[in-house]
């Protein structure tokens, strides 16, 4: 499980990174001359790194998070429920550091659609992988028949 977490932290630093890239570039706001965080960090660089470095680790969390559902004790709502804890927690404190959000009800706004995002995507896992346990104990259950009957013969 270790090497698996460390697998996909790594692989969430660099995704985190990517999507903060692919949002920084599309709301970027060349023609103000300013960049918002550049007082609360010193700079412009600084502002950057910070956000460049914190997104990463938001992706480390989300995506290494996932080594909970590894965890057979847990029950899947409950490892689902850390997860999703996991990914929206960190996004409500980064919001506020970095000032995405002017007030509170576009933050709960923003937590509400992650969290029916995360509850769409759960749900479509879910399913899927009843169906295909479902289809798994029917060829279970077919190849039990048909060792049954060999030895018959």
């Amino acid at each position: 499980m270790t090497k698996n977490l460390l697998k996909l932290a790594g692989y969430g630093f660099v995704l985190g990174i990517a999507v903060w890239a692919i949002i920084s570039v599309f709301s970027f706001n060349p023609d103000s001359g300013i960049y918002p965080l550049a007082g609360r960090f010193g700079s412009v660089k600084n502002a950057l790194i910070v956000q460049l470095i914190l997104s990463g680790v938001y992706g480390m969390l989300c995506m290494g998070g996932t080594v909970v559902y590894e965890i057979d004790r847990l029950p899947l709502a409950l490892a689902s429920l850390i997860h999703a804890t996991m990914c929206i927690v960190p996004f409500v404190l980064l919001s506020y550091l970095f000032d995405w959000f002017k007030n509170v009800p576009d933050l709960l706004i923003m937590v509400g659609m992650q969290a029916v995002a995360y509850t769409a995507v759960w749900l479509i896992m879910f399913f899927r992988y009843k169906k295909q346990v479902k289809k798994l104990n029917e060829i279970n259950e077919q190849i039990q028949t048909e060792s049954g009957q060999e030895g018959k013969e």
